[in-house]
C-alpha cells in the first residue's frame, strides 16, 4: 500500500515521482522506433498540404475577393502540427542513431507542443462553435430567415 501513490498529490510531487520508477522496456523502444516512418510521413503530407493551399490561395487573388487570405492564414495555422509532427519523428530517428538522450527529449518535447497546440485549437474551435450557434439562434428567434442569414455572411465573407 505504501507504493501507491496519491492521485490528489501536487503536480510536481508526481512528477517526481513519476521520474524516479519509469524505465522504458525494448518492446516500447522498438514500437517507439517504428512509428518514425509514420510521423515523418504524416509531417511531410501536412507540408504538401499547406504548400498546396499557399498556392491555391495565391493564384485565386483575383478572383476570391479577400477569402484568399482566411486561406492564407489556414495554411499557416496547418504548418504548426505538420512541423512538430516531422520533428517529433526526426528526433525519434536521430535518438536511435546516436544513441542520445538529448534528441529523445527533443522528440518528446515536439510532441508536448503538438498536443498543446491541438487542444488550443480544439478549444478555440468549440468557442467558435459556441459563438456561432448563439448568434445563429438569436437570430432565428427573432423570426428571422436562415437562409438569408447563410447569403450576407459568405457576401460579407466575399468581400474582404
Amino acid at each position: 500500500m505504501a507504493d501507491m501513490q496519491n492521485p490528489y498529490n501536487e503536480p510536481n510531487e508526481v512528477a517526481n515521482n513519476i521520474d524516479a520508477g519509469i524505465e522504458f522496456t525494448g518492446k516500447m523502444l522498438q514500437d517507439l522506433n517504428e512509428t518514425v516512418p509514420w510521423l515523418r510521413f504524416i509531417g511531410i503530407l501536412g507540408f504538401i498540404n499547406c504548400g498546396i493551399m499557399a498556392i491555391s490561395s495565391l493564384i485565386s487573388i483575383s478572383d476570391s475577393g479577400g477569402a484568399f487570405i482566411i486561406v492564407l492564414v489556414i495554411a499557416g495555422i496547418s504548418f504548426i502540427p505538420a512541423y512538430f509532427t516531422f520533428m517529433f519523428g526526426t528526433k525519434i530517428r536521430n535518438a536511435f542513431n546516436a544513441n542520445s538522450m538529448f534528441d529523445m527529449e527533443q522528440a518528446f518535447m515536439n510532441n508536448k507542443s503538438l498536443w498543446l497546440f491541438n487542444g488550443i485549437m480544439a478549444i478555440i474551435a468549440l468557442v467558435c462553435i459556441i459563438i456561432g450557434a448563439v448568434i445563429i439562434f438569436s437570430y432565428i428567434g427573432r423570426g428571422g430567415n436562415l437562409d438569408y442569414f447563410l447569403h450576407e455572411l459568405m457576401y460579407y465573407i466575399n468581400t474582404i
